[in-house]
């Protein structure tokens, strides 16, 4: 408790953004209680003249930790801190990490495969049609679809993976406890069941215009890549993009109507080499190899069969489709997986059946994802 507590009061006296706050943590090791009773060593740290120095220690007297914790509490929320083991990695690793975040829900694991989905808040029904499609698809590999829980092509995104029975995380530019739209409760909700609701801002912030660009290198920052579906000549969604290339994020964008503001955006991206996604195949297939390893059920839009556990993936078919990040030759996989070829053969002739996997004019083997079912 007394370690939150003095987070929550650095936090608190710092503020969100403020790179000071990461300043006086590090200097600590990330032990706040102690960086709290050491403030009289704060100017040398953050090289406050005395004016500034003396209007902290007037703002951290009026502080009342024990106010804070249990506004925390009361929120059913959580506090996480980059010197925890639970920080999520890729997001440790960008450039000015929110040093602590705050979330509802569980926090994408170590081996999960994010993918962040933005898109313009005026979305056109095609927009919609296209977000729907591509988070069910992507959500029913195993992936958990990241955005923002803004009106339009967040929003989209967020449902259908909630529909589709996946995960999917919402990164807000308030405080966690602070709904934004109104009407997107019940979601909010939804989400923190089946993913996590996350911000860096402190509990009760209302969404000011600046936090969004702020919130939106959190949304890069937890993700192998990001979608842009659409996204005007002046959109938000490309400042997203931005740091996304800033972090060495991988890039996509849906192309749109060439006389559509809305797409604008997205077709320029395409001109700039973004990868182009017509289908979910074309995000899926860059990341087989992660995919592979995921926790998935597999749903072949062609397989009549009602019993669902037939369609698991076993560690070893797993085992098989990681390798087939491009054809292959079926003896090069017994030579990379040491099996017997009768178990190989086996396997492929399953996967084979099951419409996973196909060769080639020259019996190679690669991976096959049909169309799934929403």
């Amino acid at each position: 408790m007394e370690q939150t507590a003095c987070l929550l009061a650095i936090h608190s006296l710092f503020g969100a953004a403020n790179t000071s706050l990461k300043k006086v943590l590090d200097y600590y090791g990330g032990d706040a209680v102690t960086a709290w009773q050491d403030s009289s060593n704060w100017q040398q740290i953050v090289a406050f003249d005395k004016d500034a120095m003396s209007e902290l220690v007037r703002k951290k007297c009026a502080i009342d930790q024990e106010l804070l914790y249990q506004r925390l509490l009361n929120a059913d929320a959580h506090l996480l801190s980059i010197y925890d083991a639970s920080y999520p990695s890729l997001l440790k690793d960008i450039h000015n990490p929110p040093p602590l975040l705050f979330y509802r829900g569980t926090l994408p694991a170590a081996n999960d495969l994010c993918i962040a989905m933005i898109g313009s808040r005026r979305a056109t029904a095609y927009g919609r049609q296209v977000g729907q499609m591509l988070a069910n698809d992507l959500s029913v590999q195993g992936i958990t679809v990241i955005s923002g829980m803004a009106r339009g092509i967040d929003s989209v995104c967020h449902q259908a993976a909630l529909s589709a029975g996946g995960r999917t995380i919402a990164v807000l530019g308030s405080g966690i406890d602070v709904v934004y739209p109104k009407e997107n409760y019940a979601m909010y909700q939804q989400i923190i069941n089946n993913g996590a609701v996350i911000s860096e801002q402190p509990l009760g912030m209302e969404p000011l215009p600046h936090n969004f660009p702020l919130r939106n290198r959190i949304i890069s920052g937890l993700s192998r890549g990001v979608v842009v579906i659409e996204a005007g000549h002046k959109s938000g969604t490309l400042r997203t993009v931005d740091f996304a290339l800033e972090q060495g994020r991988d890039v996509f964008a849906v192309p749109g109507n060439i006389i559509q503001e809305n797409c604008y955006g997205t077709n320029n991206l395409l001109k700039q080499g973004a990868t182009v996604v017509t289908e979910a195949n074309d995000v899926i297939n860059v990341y087989l190899a992660d995919i592979c390893l995921l926790p998935q059920r597999i749903i072949v839009a062609d397989n009549k069969n009602e019993d669902m556990d037939n369609n698991i993936l076993t560690k070893d078919e797993r085992v098989i489709l990681a390798k087939m990040i491009e054809p292959i030759s079926i003896e090069k996989l017994q030579t990379i997986s040491g099996w017997e070829y009768s178990k190989l053969s086996t396997i492929l002739l399953l996967l084979e059946m099951r419409g996973l996997i196909a060769k080639d004019a020259n019996q190679y083997y690669f991976a096959l994802f049909a169309k799934y079912k929403s």
